[in-house]
């Protein structure tokens, strides 16, 4: 499929499908525009190594729907979590997103609660 004819609407709506080749979201996920990414994030579907490389998005959507997708695993909640922490001003969604996944580590949970007690 050639993604470079489509519309930036054409490629969210896209992303958000979860019959699309898994080849076809890694490539979407790599898009300048941020919505497309979010998508991506969002989709149940996104291989474990997508949704890796999401961890570190410039735009805090793309990283807070990383936290909410339920095939994130312990191991990409825990560095999405270090990735976030390392800012100044964490975004109190992403933190918020990333508690309330059921796949985080307790040990985490009482991290995030120590530290951010008051987002979650």
């Amino acid at each position: 499929m050639k993604l470079e004819y489509l519309t930036n609407w054409d490629k969210q709506k896209l992303a958000e499908r979860i019959n699309i080749p898994r080849a076809i979201l890694r490539e979407l996920a790599t898009d300048e525009e941020w919505r497309i990414r979010a998508n991506v994030a969002k989709n149940p579907i996104t291989p474990e190594d997508t949704l890796q490389d999401l961890v570190k998005d410039t735009y805090w959507r793309v990283r807070e729907y990383v936290a909410k997708n339920s095939n994130s695993s312990s191991n990409i909640l825990v560095s999405l979590f270090e990735y976030e922490k390392s800012f100044k001003k964490p975004k109190g969604e992403v933190i918020y997103a990333i508690y309330n996944n059921e796949n985080l580590p307790i040990f985490v949970q009482r991290v995030i609660e120590t530290l951010y007690g008051e987002w979650v």
